[in-house]
This record gives structure tokens, C-alpha cells and sequence, in this order.
């Protein structure tokens, strides 16, 4: 990012390109590796690390970290779920579903926001519903970087600042529930991912410090 002469790779393009790999050959590889983990690399520059050469995490990077939180039982959709540039998959736990949406193009380009409606057949109303992204406004380093000037440098500061503000952070979102189907709705842009976490059941802890039961969601 910092020299920035590699600027698709400090994009979410790179990040929706690992998502649909990662989905598409399920089935036909035991594993796969993304090369390499940081812009600190002997040969030459390229950008292609998941971390900049001041380790700030890149899309990439919270895009692996989302495949990594996935639960590990994926649920059977139609055998096109994840081949086309809007794709979709779903995972599921004792405790939770996830929804995962992406929009990959091999290009960046400025395309109008795709409408996409997610219906889930549950039994019963979720406890909590959130939402984890990456997008223009989500886990996007490179737009604050270039806000601050494109500093060559970062000092503490200015690092601490972007790894907090660009982090992938989970949100509460809105949904409607009605004869036992929950309907999401997003506006995916392209190389965007978002990842849906519906909690079935709410789990609690005793915060000895505060006296009081804290749900861990």
C-alpha cells in the first residue's frame, strides 16, 4: 500500500478472488496457500502480501480471516451457488448459520450496486443477526491511506488509526421474519463480500469482575 505501485493488489479485488477460489474447488483440492503473507518479500515488489510492508491488513487478508471463522459444516445449495460473479454459500453450526455473498469481477470497475434478496427457512426467529463486510466503506485501507496524503512512511500512530478504523467489524443488521423464512437484503458492489451470522442461540458467561451475566454475541 505504502508504495502503492501495485494498487489492484491492495484493493478488495484480490479479496473476492480468494472467497470464490476458496468455494469453487472444494472438492478437488485438500488445500491452497496465497503467495505471499506480507509486501516484505526478497525478490521483488509487487504487493501481492496480504499485509503491507507496515503490517496493515489488506482485504485480503479479513478475507481469509472470514473463511477462517466459517463453520465447518457447508450447507448443499444449487450446484451454480458460487460459479457466477454473484455467488452465495452457507454454513452451518449447533448455534448459528452463516451466509456468505460475493461479487467477483477481475476488474475493478464502477458498476452500480447489485440488489440481492437471501431467504433462509428457519424455525424459529434468530436471537441476534449480524454482519461482517468488505466493501468501499468496510476493511478498506488503501481510501483511508490516500485520504491522509499516501504517506510513504506511517508513524505509529497513523498505523494504530488504520488498523482500527479498516478492521473487519461485526454489526447488528435489520431482517424480516415472517412464517418461518428470514429474508436479508444487500447492495453488493463489485469485489465485495459479506459474510451474514445468524445466532440461534445466545450464548452467556459470568463476568466475575462485574457481578452480572455478559452474552458473548
Amino acid at each position: 500500500m505504502e508504495q502503492n505501485k501495485n494498487r489492484p493488489n491492495d484493493t478488495r479485488k484480490p479479496a473476492a478472488y480468494i472467497v470464490k477460489a476458496a468455494l469453487d474447488p472444494e472438492k478437488l483440492v485438500a488445500g491452497s496457500s496465497v503467495w505471499c503473507f506480507s509486501d516484505i518479500f526478497e525478490e521483488f515488489y509487487g504487493g501481492f502480501g496480504l499485509l503491507t510492508h507496515s503490517g496493515i491488513s489488506k482485504p485480503a487478508y479479513y478475507a481469509m480471516k472470514m473463511l477462517a471463522e466459517l463453520c465447518d459444516n457447508r450447507i448443499v445449495l444449487d450446484k451454480d451457488a458460487s460459479d457466477g460473479e454473484v455467488g452465495i454459500a452457507a454454513f452451518e453450526d449447533v448455534d448459528k448459520m452463516q451466509i456468505l455473498l460475493f461479487r467477483q469481477k477481475m476488474k475493478n470497475e464502477v458498476l452500480p450496486k447489485e440488489h440481492i434478496e437471501v431467504e433462509v427457512a428457519l424455525e424459529r426467529n434468530p436471537k441476534e443477526v449480524f454482519l461482517e463486510r468488505i466493501d468501499e466503506e468496510h476493511c478498506n485501507p488503501l481510501q483511508l491511506w490516500e485520504e491522509m496524503g499516501s504517506p510513504q512512511e506511517l508513524t505509529n500512530k497513523q498505523k494504530e488509526m488504520l488498523l482500527g478504523e479498516t478492521a473487519l467489524k461485526m454489526e447488528r443488521v435489520s431482517y424480516e421474519y415472517t412464517e418461518h423464512r428470514l429474508t436479508l437484503k444487500a447492495e453488493v458492489g463489485v469485489n465485495d463480500v459479506w459474510i451474514y451470522a445468524l445466532f440461534l442461540i445466545i450464548l452467556y458467561f459470568f463476568d466475575r469482575q462485574k457481578g452480572d451475566i455478559q452474552s458473548v454475541v
